[in-house]
């Protein structure tokens, strides 16, 4: 499945399905308000859709959604294996662990909302792109995108109860550092082991703790046209 977004011009909004792998694709009727946003598919075959509108489902064999919660959802990501997905508003992350049917908050203890010295997600300014680790799905991580490039990760190791600001190492880097829109990607056997990119690419050995350069072999710059050799060596070249 493919939630195809608003704003391309070329085809339909909508969501697409492939029936062949992935050759040829055709849209599924009538589904454009359920589209431009985050899709999984969970064990039963059951398509769960989440976008601005909130979260739907549709049941395998069935035609129409259902909607299972009404609320402006800035992300989600789902983990099919176990059947455990988050989701999350501008300022609750949401869980479910039965399929998508049901989303609860995730909550704060009474102890644990009264210490001043934890993190709440309340604290993220716009938490985009929530990634759950496939091995530990308490294991969390995610972008909070301040605006005009400026970028910070956060993690939460207990299920998004609590969150901390991950640190970047730089040491070896030689490039300039950048803060893209990032994404994550998790290791599938190492709950520890979570990549991304700030224009180099990053990785994480401690849950998104600390990510250190990790960017041998690719530099991700644009050289555009701006080449040049020394003519009276040329194996000494210019980007």
């Amino acid at each position: 499945y493919w939630s195809r977004g608003w704003t391309d011009q070329t085809t339909k909004n909508g969501i697409y399905v492939s029936y062949d792998g992935g050759y040829s694709w055709a849209i599924m009727h009538n589904t454009s308000n359920y589209a431009n946003g985050y899709i999984a598919v969970n064990q039963n075959g059951d398509v769960i859709c989440a976008n601005d509108t909130g979260v739907y489902i549709r049941k395998a064999g069935q035609k129409d959604f259902e909607k299972k919660l009404d609320k402006h959802i800035y992300a989600m990501d789902y983990i099919p294996s176990k059947d455990i997905g988050y989701c999350n508003t501008a300022t609750q992350p949401h869980k479910t662990v039965d399929g998508g049917e049901i989303w609860t908050v995730v909550s704060l203890t009474r102890e644990q909302y009264v210490d001043k010295t934890l993190t709440k997600f309340k604290d993220i300014t716009n938490p985009q792109n929530i990634r759950v680790s496939p091995v530990n799905t308490d294991n969390l991580i995610l972008l909070d995108d301040k605006g005009g490039y400026q970028t910070e990760a956060w993690y939460s190791h207990d299920g998004g109860v609590t969150w901390n600001r991950s640190q970047k190492n730089l040491e070896g880097q030689w490039i300039p550092n950048n803060a893209d829109y990032n994404k994550y990607a998790w290791s599938p056997v190492d709950e520890n082991v979570v990549i991304t990119v700030w224009t180099n690419i990053y990785k994480s050995t401690d849950g998104g703790k600390t990510f250190n350069w990790s960017c041998a072999g690719y530099n991700g710059i644009c050289v555009g046209g701006m080449t040049n050799f020394n003519t009276i060596n040329s194996d000494y070249v210019s980007f």
